[in-house]
């Protein structure tokens, strides 16, 4: 049997293969894998397709942005996650040489991928307070 795989924000990704349960005539999907209870996309087109809960929508450039920013958060989370050991090891003074530049290649990843998603993240636009004249001219 195969299920349907989704990513975080409900993308298509393909099928994948479940395995047969303990209970005859029941599969268990593949560990770590989001499965969508949908029936499958109008087309087998990966990244085309997104499950909205209730039937399924193509794919937008919202969504590819949206996308794109889930993963930098992930691969930031993981880089703190790896930077723990040799930042430990430095801290308590029995920190390498291979410990030192670890923690700054992981630092500079961290950097490009901060870069990265400024660049996705819109910011709020700003509007100045009306000048004076402006204000007299709404008022006349």
């Amino acid at each position: 049997m195969q299920f349907i795989s989704i990513d975080i924000n409900g993308i298509y990704q393909g099928m994948v293969d479940g395995t047969p349960g303990d209970v005859p005539g029941s599969w268990l999907s593949p560990s770590g894998v989001r499965i969508s209870q949908l029936g499958p996309p109008p087309t087998d087109e990966p990244g085309k397709w997104r499950d909205d809960g209730a039937d399924w929508v193509e794919v937008t450039e919202e969504d590819i942005r949206a996308t794109k920013i889930a993963e930098i958060h992930t691969a930031l989370d993981d880089i703190d996650r790896h930077s723990v050991r040799p930042l430990r090891a430095i801290i308590k003074g029995v920190g390498t040489d291979e410990d030192t530049n670890r923690l700054a290649a992981l630092e500079q990843e961290a950097e490009d991928l901060r870069v990265e998603l400024a660049g996705l993240v819109s910011e709020p636009e700003t509007t100045d307070p009306p000048s004076e004249t402006e204000e007299t001219e709404a008022t006349a």
